[in-house]
């Protein structure tokens, strides 16, 4: 029987199954991302020779074989310990590695802006093997409502979400909502899994937030905070009772209280960009020994960290995408082309690398500490290349000193106990709902085997990601194609004004002569 492809640049297909015939192995691959009603999936399949990472932590399970049962995860370990009677289909996995799906824990999903773009970045999500995202508060939390009762179909290319409900007062207009507490109940009715905390609350108000979302079992998480409310709110919250925080900048601003080289903050009304680069800046004003007690108090509360390290590491620049995105990438400019220099996405990372990197330095030394501490990071990828994001994410958490094994765990079970989901998501485990991965690399090496994906399955259902992603890259060559066209063509006919011209002036000149 022929093995899986181990390298990623061979050409990928299907293996010969085991059992059941040629039909059974066409149904398991042969149309991913279809719905039911087009074509149907096997119920019951299997997998082995696959090194497993389960996601638990527990060491790798080599020639490992994993039993899938209508969605669900039957058994997974070794080939002793999974039997494979009455499995219609097996296929040979020798060569890959199967983790479980990743998820982004960090999400802007704009329907009312462009509900049709909002579904494709879904798609290149769950592409890049994201088989769940946190929607991190948005305003459209019934869109985003909606969107969850869709994307817990397994046949369908898109990661599941899990819908924080934002407390803020646009929110609370919006439902008519008297107070913030207020505002929590109604999103709590309305169904959202947690609640967000982004603007500043009296003592009153966050009690009685926290007394209604524990009364509902729903975790509360807050933002890190660029300017107000007051950087002690961090402390009230931590001893409130707050899941999680997301992003560094509370902490910076934190631990420059009282320091005498802080410089003067521009006027935000009159400069953004120089408030911006002050408050970014501030890392390098930070009393370390109150970053090591902001530390401590982060792991003594069990409070998990979501850096948003991409973020933070390429402001001002788009991330760069990951190879099996590239078409995504900025096309060069003309200009840029003639001149031969880097795109100009490439020169903008390398300016705000030059301009930020010793702030971003004592950022991910901040990150290092938090997770030698013992601390619980999540991967999430905030405003960033769609699929791509988490990826990044990853890498920097990687370069921040996460080793490769352990970043395996941040994107699947960490992130799944942070989201409320460890009971069915996150590990690959008998019991288990079956988002899982088979990858062309070994991840416990480097972070960046997680984005080398040969199959992303969801609920048991066995998906293509360059089936899923064709469509899209289609689309993006043929206005990429079309509009090198346009910028020929147009080109050609200024060559062609600038040779009448000089047809025009030459004529001119050699009858001034004549006179």
């Amino acid at each position: 029987m022929p093995a899986l492809p181990e390298a990623l640049g061979r050409r990928r297909r299907v293996p010969a199954p085991r059992a059941g015939g040629a039909l059974a192995i066409l149904m398991l691959t042969a149309a991913p991302g279809l719905l039911p009603a087009q074509r149907p999936q096997l119920d019951q399949w299997a997998v082995t020779g696959v090194t497993l990472i389960d996601g638990t932590g527990r060491p790798p399970v080599t020639d490992a074989v994993i039993v899938i049962d209508r969605g669900r995860i039957r058994c997974a370990g070794p080939a002793t310990a999974c039997p494979l009677w009455g499995i219609p289909s097996v296929i040979d996995g020798s060569g890959l590695w199967v983790t479980p799906g990743l998820t982004d824990t960090h999400a802007h999903l704009s329907w009312s802006v462009d509900s049709t773009a909002t579904q494709e970045e879904q798609l290149l999500r769950f592409a890049m093997g994201v088989t769940t995202v946190r929607e991190a508060g948005t305003h459209e939390f019934e869109s985003n409502l909606r969107a969850r009762d869709r994307g817990s179909d397994p046949y369908r290319p898109e990661p599941r979400l899990v819908v924080a409900g934002n407390l803020v007062p646009q929110n609370q207009k919006a439902i008519g909502a008297a107070t913030l507490p207020d505002l929590a109940d109604s999103l709590i009715r309305r169904g959202v899994d947690q609640l967000k905390i982004k603007v500043r609350l009296g003592d009153e108000e966050l009690a009685d937030v926290f007394r209604r979302a524990r009364r509902a079992a729903v975790p509360v998480y807050g933002h890190g905070w660029a300017g107000p409310p007051p950087t002690h709110f961090v402390d009230e919250l931590l001893t409130s009772g707050i899941a999680g925080l997301s992003h560094l900048d509370a902490f910076s601003a934190m631990a420059v209280e009282g320091v005498d080289s802080v410089p003067a903050a521009p006027d935000p009304e009159r400069d953004l960009d120089a408030w911006w680069e002050w408050r970014r800046n501030l890392w390098l004003h930070a009393d370390t020994t109150v970053l090591a007690r902001v530390v401590a108090d982060l792991v003594e509360h069990d409070v998990w960290l979501e850096p948003t390290l991409t973020r933070e590491r390429y402001w001002g620049a788009t991330p760069p995408v990951p190879p099996a995105l590239s078409f995504l990438a900025e096309d060069r400019r003309l200009l840029d082309r003639i001149l031969f220099r880097g795109s100009f996405e490439e020169r903008a990372r390398e300016a705000s690398f030059e301009r930020y990197e010793p702030a971003y330095a004592r950022m991910r030394a901040f990150v290092n500490r938090f997770h030698e501490a013992g601390g619980t990071l999540l991967a999430g990828a905030d405003v960033s290349t769609p699929g791509g994001g988490v990826h990044v994410e990853l890498r920097l958490l990687e370069e921040a000193g996460v080793p490769p094994a352990e970043l395996v765990q941040v994107a699947t079970l960490g992130a799944a106990r942070a989201l409320g989901v460890a009971d069915r998501y996150g590990t690959i485990e008998a019991g288990k709902v079956a988002d899982l991965l088979l990858i062309e690399g070994d991840p416990t090496m480097t972070s960046d085997a997680l984005g080398r994906i040969w199959r992303v399955v969801k609920g048991g259902v066995v998906h293509d990601p360059d089936v899923l992603v064709e469509p899209l890259r289609l689309r993006v060559e043929r206005r990429r194609a079309e509009g090198d066209r346009r910028r020929i063509e147009l080109l050609l006919k200024v060559l062609g004004v600038v040779a009448a011209m000089v047809v025009a002036v030459t004529w001119w000149i050699r009858r001034r002569s004549d006179w």
